[in-house]
């Protein structure tokens, strides 16, 4: 995309990859992207349904309950990648706390920020925010393969918490 948007729904292949350089690219929820993939430092992905290949973000991912669009909510956990996820350091991954991007193989970590956010719903007349219970260990996280590596940093825009990053050899938690 350049600049602006591109939602993909149902089922999507690209044997050549594909390139997030500019603007964002939306996998709709319950959608499959066939391709391995890159984000570049200006581009963005949401990931509402399941990437088939390996991601490499150097940019920004979404990844969890984000809303796309009024009433269109997930019921369930869809960011899923089936492959590698790797982020460099001008990455930033957008999760939303209880829900956490699953990876089936290895998630390689090189800095970058995660970035959290809380899960919210649509009631008809505003957003309604749900936090999680405190004391609570939050997966951001997790891939079956192993996470080596770490974040650089943490932000939680518009979200007065306290907590830090934890590391176990298959996930990254966030102890709020």
């Amino acid at each position: 995309t350049s600049g602006g948007w591109l939602t993909l729904i149902d089922e999507n292949r690209f044997s050549g990859g594909t390139a997030v350089e500019q603007g964002t690219l939306i996998l709709g929820w319950g959608s499959t992207l066939i391709s391995n993939a890159t984000v570049s430092p200006t581009g963005e992905l949401w990931m509402g349904g399941t990437l088939r290949g390996n991601l490499v973000n150097s940019g920004r991912v979404l990844a969890g309950q984000m809303q796309l669009s009024p009433g269109n909510w997930a019921t369930e956990n869809l960011s899923l990648i089936q492959g590698n996820y790797r982020q460099s350091a001008t990455g930033t991954l957008a999760v939303t706390l209880n829900w956490p991007l699953m990876v089936t193989d290895q998630a390689q970590l090189d800095g970058g920020t995660v970035e959290l956010h809380a899960e919210q719903e649509w009631d008809g007349s505003g957003h309604v925010y749900y936090f999680p219970d405190t004391p609570s260990s939050q997966r951001l996280l997790h891939a079956a393969g192993g996470v080596t590596g770490q974040f650089d940093s943490w932000t939680s825009p518009g979200l007065f918490i306290e907590g830090r990053l934890r590391y176990a050899p298959n996930d990254v938690y966030f102890d709020l």
